[in-house]
């Protein structure tokens, strides 16, 4: 059983990693740094998902580490080509035809959607995959809002938001859109969809020392070759502001949600790419919100509602999720929430 994350624990693996920084320089990879790299290990970096893909293989076996590398990405391109809606994909036809009609999708893509409901029940509604239309109105991608969307635009594009528009029918895997202006964004789940698909191809390769990250969302496969107590992962900035360094992963994923990063490439402080689905508007109560869980694709979800919801999220949810989260408010204090 894994020992719960609190922030002792937090604290403590910061500190008994700076203590071991003699054994080499810290590696920096994207929002985490593995604090120790000695050899061998495999390093592959891609672009997928919309961000750069980094893996981190145990090469005690060199052939198996080469093996479970091209494994991993042949997974995570898999989810890319299947899920992304910017370009022709299964996805992107759902969100062009299925308001007309039932359009039958590969049995992953429709297995996930099931996952994406069942998420928006656990989470009280706070992540939804129907917001693609209102993330693109408040990003400015929406054809109705070639700027800013005003007041009247996200209303009516609220009004296609919401779980009673995504229908699934599993006898015939398809799938129907309940409202014309209805489309789905998987970005909040995709992502950590690849990292799980990832890590269990790098283990039927047969390793178990690994770790990948996607943009930030990292799992962790069982101890760095020259630990016993897993992966040290550094976590994002506004946490380590506030005084929340880094922790320990073993068979274990983070994930990250905010905008600040996304705000600062673009030069644009009021840049928000992460929506609140009941209010159909942006949420920027927080800086960050960070989640661990068994899997990625969990820990993607959660961080999403938890950034959201913000520390309301532990009191509308069932505390049975077996899930860690940091929020860090927009004055740079940090909570700990357990659901």
């Amino acid at each position: 059983m894994t020992t719960p994350l609190t922030r002792r624990r937090f604290l403590l693996g910061a500190a008994a990693a700076a203590a071991a920084t003699a054994a080499g320089a810290a590696a920096s990879l994207g929002l985490w740094r593995c604090v120790r790299r000695p050899p061998p290990l495999l390093a592959k970096r891609a672009h997928a998902c919309g961000t750069d893909v980094v893996l981190l293989i145990d090469a005690a076996d060199p052939g198996a580490a080469r093996s479970a590398a091209r494994r991993a990405l042949a997974e995570i391109f898999g989810v890319h080509q299947m899920m992304t809606r910017f370009e022709p994909s299964p996805l992107s036809c759902v969100n062009e035809l299925a308001a007309v009609e039932s359009v039958p999708v590969p049995a992953p893509l429709f297995s996930l959607l099931e996952r994406s409901a069942a998420l928006n029940r656990r989470t009280a509604g706070l992540f939804d995959v129907t917001v693609g239309n209102l993330v693109d109105a408040i990003g400015g991608r929406h054809p109705l809002a070639p700027g800013r969307a005003g007041e009247r635009q996200l209303a009516l594009l609220s009004e296609a938001v919401g779980p009673q528009h995504l229908r699934l029918d599993r006898a015939t895997l398809g799938v129907r859109l309940g409202h014309p202006l209805t489309a789905l964004d998987l970005g909040g789940i995709a992502k950590g969809h690849a990292i799980d698909a990832a890590a269990a191809a790098v283990r039927g390769a047969g390793v178990t020392s690994f770790l990948i990250n996607a943009g930030g969302e990292v799992y962790a496969g069982g101890c760095a070759p020259d630990s016993d107590r897993g992966w040290r992962v550094e976590l994002p900035e506004p946490a380590r502001r506030a005084g929340l360094d880094a922790l320990w992963l073993r068979d274990q994923a983070l994930a990250t949600s905010g905008n600040y990063l996304q705000a600062e490439q673009r030069a644009d402080p009021g840049f928000a790419h992460l929506v609140d689905p009941r209010r159909g508007a942006a949420t920027d109560r927080l800086l960050c919100a960070c989640a661990t869980a068994a899997s990625a694709l969990e820990a993607d979800a959660w961080s999403t509602a938890a950034f959201v919801g913000g520390r309301e999220l532990a009191s509308r949810v069932e505390r049975t999720n077996r899930v860690a989260l940091v929020v860090v408010d927009r004055r740079g204090q940090a909570d700990e929430l357990w659901i």
